[in-house]
């Protein structure tokens, strides 16, 4: 019987050892949870429904970072308003910027949708996590491996899907997709311009250019108004297509992305 509870106390701290983590965006929850090998622990705060341009973190939200040991930043525009308010709650919340090492475009916080990030945004996390719980170092740094792995396979079944077709414009109604764009050799066109709406001449040029491109597809996310673009889809005789950008499952988005783009050529 005591060797029973004894048992029982020694697994419930290593549960406890293992740092709460906390993640601007789902897409980040993934990479962290395939590192760590649970959802646990994590925290998420902004959902993925919300635009992190414009999002505000619930009191419930500020409760559990009190608790949290580290926030893994991506540099989406939330971070810049809340992170002070972040650290007056938990000043002894360690900040570490999950981009290092990341080659910037400017002006485009979408780093997570070039696997080739993911993967040094994977080895940042890891080696962080290792950092601070030395006990699960070979598990962190092996995971790290597998999903390095996956996105090395993601890349290239993208790199092949993507290499034949012919129309390489992305038009997006937010520009999320620069660097995947980037990646693969294409050029993303955006309907919408530094959180604007494009203007009526703006819809006027996007129109024509769209139809001497035979742009057959407007890429849209849930979290933004539609409306724009489905109304320059039916000018151009277009279809719009939903990608949640913000979506847990980022090699699903990756993928779903490329197969929409092969589609229509």
């Amino acid at each position: 019987m005591i060797k029973k509870v004894v048992l029982t106390l020694i697994f419930s701290m290593s549960l406890f050892a293992t740092p709460k983590i906390a993640v601007s965006i789902a897409p980040q929850s993934f990479i962290v949870s395939k590192i760590m090998g649970s959802t646990d622990n994590i925290i998420t705060l902004i959902p993925s429904n919300a635009s992190p341009e414009t999002y505000k973190p619930k009191p419930k939200d500020l409760l559990d970072l009190k608790s949290t040991k580290i926030y893994f930043t991506i540099g989406v525009p939330f971070e810049k308003s809340w992170l002070g308010r972040f650290l007056s709650v938990n000043p002894k919340l360690e900040v570490i910027d999950s981009t290092k090492g990341v080659e910037k475009i400017k002006s485009d916080p979408h780093i997570w949708l070039d696997p080739k990030n993911d993967i040094i945004m994977a080895r940042n996390i890891a080696e962080t996590l290792s950092r601070h719980d030395p006990e699960n170092k070979k598990l962190y740094l092996e995971n790290y491996e597998h999903l390095k792995k996956e996105f090395e396979e993601l890349d290239n079944q993208i790199s092949q899907k993507l290499s034949h077709i012919k129309n390489r414009v992305i038009l997006t109604f937010h520009p999320s997709f620069g660097y995947f764009a980037k990646a693969y050799g294409l050029k993303q066109m955006a309907l919408e311009h530094e959180g604007h709406e494009p203007s009526l001449k703006e819809q006027i040029q996007i129109i024509k250019d769209a139809r001497e491109l035979g742009i057959k597809k407007i890429f849209v996310s849930p979290s933004f108004s539609q409306k724009e673009a489905k109304f320059i889809a039916d000018k151009i005789g277009a279809k719009t297509s939903v990608i949640d950008h913000l979506s847990f499952d980022l090699n699903s988005t990756l993928k779903t992305l490329a197969d929409e783009l092969e589609k229509d050529n």
